[in-house]
C-alpha cells in the first residue's frame, strides 16, 4: 500500500474510534466559520434569575492503579437553573438538579466489599434527583461548590465527586473586553482549605480564542475556545494525605446567541499515590429551555417624612388643615381607586424574580451543610 493510501487509512480508523468514543460527530466541518468583526467579539454570561439550561454529561475514566485497571463511566443529564444573586455568599447563586443517570463501572474483584450491580444501583439512587447549589462569578469563574458528606463511603464519594466536578465543566471564566483570535488568558484557581480536612486545589487554566462560528442547525454564534488545564490537589482524610495532579486540554464552544456554554470536549490525565494514573474524557452540551427575566427587583425606600401636611407626604394620616368642615372623624378620603397612599412603603420584586431576601429553597440546611440532597436515598 503506498504511504498516501497509509496516511488516508490511518485517518479514517482514527474517525472511527473517536467517533465511537466522543459525542457526536468527530470528523468533518461541524460549524459554519464566520469573520470576526473588526472591533472583535465580546463573551459575557446572561444570569437574570429564572434563566433554565438542560445539559448532558458524560465522563469516561479508566484508571490504572495497585487494584488492577477500573473504567468507569457516568452518564446523566442535569438542569441548571439561575436563581440570582446569593445573599449568603453573594456572586450568582445556581441550582442543579440531576437525571437519567446512568452509571457504568468495570472493577476488580477486591476493589470494594459489594456486588458491582448492588453499587451501581445504590450511586444511582444517590445521585437521582440529587439537587446542589453552587456560586459562580459574573465571569463565569466556579467560587463554591459544597463539598461530598463526610458520611459517604470512599467507593460512592467517587460518583459523587465526579459529579460536582462535572458542575465546574458547565462554565469557563471570559475576559470582559473584546477578544480577537489568537487572544488568551489564565484562570487560577484555588479551592478548599490548605492543611485541612477535604481537598485542596491549585491550578491554572489558560484559554485561547481560535475562531468564531455558526452553527448552520440552530442559528447559534459561536466562539471556538482551547483550555490548557494542569494543577495539583491534596487530599486530607483522618488517616493521612495525599497528592495528586493533573494536565489537560479541551475544546469548547460559547454560545454568543444564549450568553452561555453551549459544548465542551476535554481530556485529562491525573496522577493519584492511591488510585495511579487516570484518563478523564469528558463531554458536556448545554441547550436554553428557559428564558429569565432581566428586570431587578424594584427597591422602593420607606417615606421618611412623617409630618402629614408636608406637600411631599404619602401615607394614611389626613393633615388637620385639610379636615372636611363638620367632619368629626378627621380622616380625609382618598380619590376612588387611588391605592398609592397604601403602597408606597413596599418593596415589589419584577415579575418572576425571587422576593427580596430569599433565593427561592437555596438556604435549606443541605445546600449549607451536606451540599446536596438526594431523592429516595
Amino acid at each position: 500500500m503506498k504511504p498516501r493510501d497509509l496516511a488516508s487509512a490511518a485517518y479514517w480508523l482514527r474517525c472511527l474510534l473517536l467517533a465511537l468514543l466522543t459525542v457526536g460527530p468527530a470528523c468533518g466541518p461541524k460549524y459554519q466559520p464566520l469573520t470576526v468583526p473588526e472591533g472583535g467579539i465580546r463573551l459575557a454570561y446572561d444570569f437574570s434569575p429564572g434563566r433554565t439550561f438542560e445539559g448532558h454529561v458524560r465522563r469516561a475514566e479508566t484508571a490504572s492503579g495497585a487494584m488492577g485497571n477500573l473504567n468507569r463511566v457516568l452518564e446523566y443529564d442535569v438542569r441548571l437553573q439561575i436563581l440570582g444573586k446569593d445573599p449568603k455568599r453573594g456572586d450568582i447563586l445556581v441550582r442543579a438538579t440531576f437525571h437519567n443517570v446512568k452509571i457504568q463501572w468495570t472493577l476488580p474483584p477486591s476493589a470494594i466489599s459489594i456486588s458491582v450491580d448492588e453499587f451501581i444501583e445504590q450511586a444511582v439512587r444517590q445521585v437521582q434527583g440529587m439537587e446542589i447549589r453552587f456560586n459562580v462569578g459574573a465571569d463565569g469563574s466556579v467560587h463554591y461548590l459544597p463539598p461530598v458528606p463526610s458520611e459517604v463511603d470512599d467507593e460512592l464519594r467517587l460518583v459523587i465527586q465526579g459529579v460536582l466536578d462535572s458542575l465546574d465543566d458547565a462554565f469557563l471564566q471570559v475576559p470582559g473586553e473584546p477578544l480577537q483570535p489568537g487572544a488568551s488568558w489564565e484562570e487560577t484557581e484555588k479551592k478548599g482549605r490548605k492543611g485541612k480536612l477535604g481537598r485542596y486545589r491549585k491550578g491554572t487554566k489558560k484559554t485561547t480564542f481560535e475562531g468564531y462560528f455558526q452553527d448552520p442547525k440552530t442559528g447559534r454564534k459561536l466562539a471556538k475556545l482551547v483550555l490548557d488545564d494542569r494543577g495539583e490537589e491534596v487530599i486530607t482524610t483522618k488517616a493521612g494525605s495525599r497528592r495528586n495532579e493533573w494536565n489537560g486540554t479541551t475544546e469548547a464552544f460559547f454560545s454568543l446567541s444564549d450568553s452561555f456554554l453551549a459544548e465542551r470536549h476535554g481530556e485529562l490525565r491525573k496522577f493519584d499515590p492511591k488510585e495511579g494514573t487516570t484518563f478523564l474524557k469528558v463531554d458536556v452540551t448545554w441547550r436554553k429551555v428557559a428564558d429569565g427575566t432581566t428586570a431587578p427587583a424594584v427597591q422602593v425606600e420607606r417615606q421618611a417624612i412623617t409630618d402629614p401636611c408636608d406637600p411631599d407626604y404619602v401615607g394614611f394620616e389626613a393633615c388637620p388643615d385639610d379636615e372636611p368642615a363638620g367632619d368629626g372623624d378627621g380622616a380625609a378620603a382618598a380619590p376612588e381607586g387611588d391605592d398609592t397612599a397604601g403602597q408606597a412603603s413596599e418593596s415589589k420584586p419584577a415579575p418572576g424574580a425571587p422576593p427580596a431576601g430569599s433565593d427561592g429553597d437555596a438556604t435549606k440546611p443541605a445546600a449549607e451543610d451536606a451540599g446536596a440532597t438526594a431523592g429516595g436515598a
